[in-house]
Parts: structure tokens; sequence; C-alpha cells
């Protein structure tokens, strides 16, 4: 469930960038580049561990909102 959710940020920021081009394609270009910079397993399990809610729930949620960049998103920008 992380990676489809993953999957689909990465979808909609990639196709948004790639359709819209301009200003908007610079920005989201550094964006996805910001997300494969920063090394997502810590920043998986400071959040996991700092988030109030625990369970199944929330690591899916930061799986899919720290995966998202290693998706699809660059490669569906240059689609």
């Amino acid at each position: 469930m992380g990676g489809g959710l993953a999957t689909i940020i990465a979808l909609f920021i990639g196709m948004v960038a790639g359709y819209v081009g301009g200003i908007v394609d610079e920005i989201l270009s550094f964006v996805i580049n910001l997300g494969l910079v920063v090394p997502a397993l810590p920043l998986m399990v400071t959040v996991a561990a700092y988030s109030p809610v625990k369970g199944p729930t929330i690591i899916i949620l930061v799986i899919g909102f720290t995966g998202w960049a290693w998706g699809r998103a660059s490669s569906d920008r240059r689609s």
C-alpha cells in the first residue's frame, strides 16, 4: 500500500511537471531532486518514531510520502 501511494504521488508530480512546463517544471524538478537527495530510511524511521499515531497506517503513509521520489516522478517528467 505504501508503494502504491508513492506511485500515485510520483505520477501526479511527474505528469504536472511535464504537462505544464516552464517555472512549474523547474520548481517540481527541484522538489524531485530534493526528494532523491534526502536519505529515505533515516527520514522514515524519524517520522514514524515521532508520530503520535502508531500502527500499520502510519507506516504506509510514511513509506508513501518519503518514497515517492524513487517512484516514477522523474521518469514521468521526462516522458
